[in-house]
């Protein structure tokens, strides 16, 4: 359920963070990358990592070269590390890596060096084939455009209050409200709760899920539960324009009448 959670809020963060560079919020990032097959320096599922130049709009890291220094075959995300001319660096996170020659995909920065220690971002990249061919897979080159948002910012939403309350309303019917108090420094503010029964996991009461740049948020709905019930389970997460994410976990008293 935490993965089905962090789906949904990264899906989300990225459309808000495009959409926030755009229109106010933290300051939109666009990067160039052109890239070429090369032989892999690490464990790769197909013996080739992804390497290149790099220019972007930051002040801090205008260009500078990259390469893929770890692959995760199952979700086919490469960590990339891109190096800036005066030795800085900064980590992104780009899935799928099958379509960077030629597709779309997401990218999410995910720690640095020196003065971009603290730079966090995500965002969508297009791709397109500029040379090469599949008999031949050393030979081919790609270009790669991001666009996004980045900030120097690492530090996750503060969830200040997670305040809930089921109200059993006869034998199987209850009423559920959830009220989220959160602070945070660069909105908007992405989230993803679930509530479930203890006794039926896999039947949602709640799914609630949305994009704010209000601290406080609240929602209220009539639900079916067990019986024999007695508590709730809430999860989810909570995440700013640039990816920092908070993770929720409560366990909800059922009160009787």
């Amino acid at each position: 359920m935490k993965a089905l959670a962090h789906a949904t809020v990264l899906a989300v963060a990225v459309t808000a963070a495009v959409a926030t560079a755009r229109g106010g919020g933290p300051p939109a990032f666009a990067l160039t990358f052109d890239g070429r097959h090369a032989p892999a320096t690490f464990a790769s599922p197909n013996g080739l990592e992804h390497e290149g130049t790099f220019s972007t709009n930051e002040p801090r890291c205008s260009s500078g070269t990259a390469a893929d220094i770890a692959i995760a075959a199952a979700s086919a995300t490469a960590r990339r590390r891109f190096t800036c001319r005066n030795g800085d660096t900064f980590d992104a996170l780009v899935t799928p890596l099958s379509f960077e020659h030629g597709g779309e995909g997401t990218w999410r920065i995910v720690g640095g060096t020196g003065d971009l220690a603290s730079l966090r971002g995500l965002g969508t990249w297009t791709s397109v084939r500029t040379g090469g061919s599949d008999e031949n897979p050393l030979t081919i080159t790609f270009t790669s455009t991001w666009t996004g948002a980045a900030a120097a910012d690492a530090t996750a939403p503060v969830v200040s209050a997670v305040r809930t309350r089921a109200l059993r309303l006869s034998g199987s019917r209850a009423r559920l409200t959830v009220r989220l108090e959160i602070a945070d420094q660069t909105p908007p503010l992405t989230f993803a709760v679930t509530v479930v029964d203890p006794h039926r996991p896999d039947v949602p009461l709640l799914r609630w899920t949305g994009t704010t740049s209000d601290g406080a948020l609240s929602t209220s709905r009539g639900i079916r539960v067990m019986r024999a019930t007695r508590t709730l389970r809430l999860t989810g997460s909570v995440s700013d324009a640039v990816g920092n994410t908070r993770a929720l976990l409560v366990l909800v008293r059922l009160a009787g009448r």
